[in-house]
């Protein structure tokens, strides 16, 4: 019983405090950058996951306090604490889908990005080739005869 009763609760409270101190610390690398679409959406995803990990540090002594509630004696106060834990655990999964969803329609912008980008330049370095090689050949033949000078018309 002491591992669901105590240890459970600490290590919620141990976790949600380690990600918490792990999301400022990734914030603090990108809070000076200059404004960007991705710094935007690291702004966006750095709230998104203080929530959750401020959630998680939030549920661990409310599991606690709640498994001290007496059945028993006092069932409305025992359903509402527990249900009230319960939309916490719900609003956690919300904001982790939401994470999840939001990153992999930032990081398939970076890749579409990224892939136009590669497209442009291996086009560039297409028609740099083809002039390199234009100007390397030796100039067309004019069946013998000296090119004509351009006509002043």
């Amino acid at each position: 019983m002491l591992l669901w009763t105590t240890l459970f609760p600490a290590g919620l409270l141990t976790l949600g405090a380690v990600l918490i101190a792990w999301n400022v610390l990734g914030w603090r690398r990108w809070r000076n950058e200059p404004p960007s679409l991705e710094r935007d959406f690291r702004r966006r995803q750095f709230r998104r996951r203080i929530q959750a990990s401020g959630l998680l540090t939030l549920m661990a002594p409310a599991v606690y306090f709640g498994q001290r509630i007496d059945r028993g004696q006092d069932p409305s106060r025992f359903v509402f604490w527990w249900c009230g834990l319960a939309g916490l655990v719900l609003w956690l999964v919300l904001l982790a889908l939401a994470d999840a969803l939001s990153t992999l329609i930032f990081s398939q912008r970076v890749i579409r990005e990224d892939r136009t980008a590669r497209a442009l330049l291996r086009t560039e370095l297409a028609r740099q080739a083809q002039a390199a090689r234009d100007s390397a050949s030796p100039p067309p033949a004019h069946n013998g005869r000296p090119p004509e000078p351009p006509s002043s018309a």
